[in-house]
C-alpha cells in the first residue's frame, strides 16, 4: 500500500515539472529533448520500479534472497536484451531505451508479485488490516538509508549543474557525460557495500517487528467466564457482560 501510494504521488508531482527539473539537474538545450522523452516514459513505470524493489526486500526478509536476486537479474537481463532491439533494430533511439527499461521493470515486478501471491512465502500479500504502528516503524528505520541516498543524489545534481554552467555550450555536455561515466564506475565499488549494509538493516527491522509482536502476544490476557443461568435470564446476563466490555459469548 505504501509503495503504491508513493509511486502514484511521485508520478503526479514530477510529471508537470519534468522539463524545468531536468534543466536544473544538468540537461542543456541540446539534450533536453532526449532527456524529456526518456524521463516521460520512465515515469510511467515508477510503480513497477518501486514495487519490484520494495517487495524484493520483503522477500529477502523471509529468507528467499535467491528469489530476490533472480528478480533483479530478470529485469537487468531483459533490459540488456531489449535495449539494442528498441534502440537500433526498431530505430526508436532514446525513447526505445526508456520503453525497454519500463518493460524490464514490469517483468521484474510481475515476477516478485507472483512469488508473494504464491504458496512458498510464509507471509503473503494481503489486503486490509494495515497497522499504522508498523508503517511508522518501517518509515523510521528506512529514513536513514533514504537520507544517505538523497544526499548523494543532491551532490551529483549540484555537480552536474555546476559542470553545465561553467562548461558552457561548448564543453558542458561533454563534462556532464564524463562525470556520469565516472559515477557509473563508482557504483561498481559502492553497490556491494550498500548491499551488505542494507542486509543488516533488513535483519534488524524484521527482528524488531517480530520481537514487538511477540511481546504484544505475551501481554494479552484472556479470561474465560462460565456462568450457569436459569432459563429466561440469558439475555439479561449477556447484556450485563457487554456493559462490562466483555467480548464473545454464546
Amino acid at each position: 500500500l505504501m509503495l503504491c501510494i508513493l509511486s502514484v504521488a511521485l508520478t503526479a508531482v514530477l510529471f508537470p515539472m519534468k522539463e524545468p527539473m531536468l534543466l536544473f539537474f544538468g540537461a542543456s538545450k541540446a539534450t533536453i529533448s532526449y532527456a524529456d522523452s526518456y524521463f516521460s516514459i520512465y515515469l510511467t513505470g515508477t510503480i513497477f520500479a518501486l514495487l519490484s524493489a520494495g517487495m524484493s526486500q520483503f522477500i529477502i526478509c523471509q529468507g528467499f534472497a535467491k528469489i530476490a536476486m533472480l528478480a533483479v537479474a530478470l529485469g537487468a537481463g531483459l533490459n540488456i536484451i531489449l535495449d539494442p532491439v528498441f534502440i537500433f533494430a526498431w530505430n526508436m533511439g532514446v525513447t526505445g531505451a526508456a520503453v525497454a527499461t519500463v518493460l524490464s521493470q514490469f517483468a521484474s515486478c510481475c515476477f516478485v508479485l507472483s512469488f508473494l501471491f504464491g504458496k512458498r512465502p510464509a507471509i503473503h500479500i494481503t489486503f486490509g488490516g494495515y497497522s499504522v504502528r508498523i508503517m511508522r516503524r518501517v518509515l523510521s528505520i528506512g529514513f536513514t538509508p533514504f537520507a544517505i541516498i538523497a544526499v548523494d543524489n543532491i551532490m551529483i545534481i549540484a555537480m552536474n549543474a555546476i559542470l553545465q554552467k561553467y562548461g558552457g555550450v561548448a564543453q558542458g555536455d561533454m563534462l556532464v557525460t564524463c562525470a556520469t561515466i565516472a559515477q557509473s564506475f563508482m557504483l561498481v565499488v559502492t553497490m556491494p557495500l550498500s548491499g551488505i549494509s542494507s542486509l543488516f538493516q533488513r535483519k534488524i527491522l524484521c527482528g524488531r517487528i517480530y520481537e514487538e509482536e511477540e511481546m504484544e502476544q505475551k501481554e494479552r490476557k484472556y479470561e474465560l467466564v462460565i456462568a450457569v443461568v436459569e432459563h429466561g435470564w440469558r439475555d439479561q446476563v449477556m447484556e450485563a457482560a457487554k456493559e462490562a466490555n466483555a467480548t464473545g459469548g454464546t
